[in-house]
C-alpha cells in the first residue's frame, strides 16, 4: 500500500472515530480511559496521524458496539488486496498473541474480516 493510501484509511477511520466518540457524548479523555490508551494516542488516531492497532480497533468497536466492518466500511474494504498467503499469515499473527487476551482480539478481527469479505463478494456479484 502506497503511504498516502494509508494516510487517507487512517484520516476516515480517524474521523469516524471521532464521529461515533462526539455521538456518544465523550471527551478524548473519557473514550481513552474506556479504552485504554493515552489520549495523545486517540488524538493521533482521530486526526489521521496513525491507524488504530487491532487490540485498539477492538476496543472501540466494543465500546461502541459495533463490529470492525463498521470501522472499515465498505469504501475501504473494497480496497484491500488480499495476498495469497493470507491465511498463514493469519494463523502466523494468531501463534504470535502472548496473552489469551490478544487471542481473544486476534480471533474476533479475523471473524470480522470474514464477514466483510463475504459481504464484499455479495455486493460484487
Amino acid at each position: 500500500m502506497s503511504e498516502k493510501k494509508n494516510s487517507n484509511e487512517a484520516y476516515i477511520i480517524g474521523e469516524k472515530i471521532k464521529e461515533l466518540r462526539r455521538l456518544k457524548g465523550l471527551t478524548q479523555e473519557e473514550l481513552s480511559e474506556k479504552i485504554g490508551i493515552d489520549y495523545k494516542k486517540l488524538s493521533r488516531i482521530e486526526t489521521g496521524k496513525c491507524l488504530p492497532s487491532l487490540k485498539i480497533a477492538q476496543a472501540i468497536s466494543i465500546e461502541f458496539d459495533f463490529n470492525l466492518c463498521t470501522l472499515l466500511d465498505n469504501q475501504l474494504i473494497k480496497e484491500i488486496e488480499i495476498p495469497d498467503n493470507y491465511f498463514v499469515q493469519a494463523l502466523n499473527i494468531l501463534k504470535s498473541a502472548k496473552t489469551k487476551e490478544e487471542r481473544i482480539y486476534y480471533l474476533e478481527a479475523l471473524k470480522h474480516t470474514q464477514k466483510c469479505l463475504k459481504a464484499d463478494l455479495s455486493s460484487n456479484k
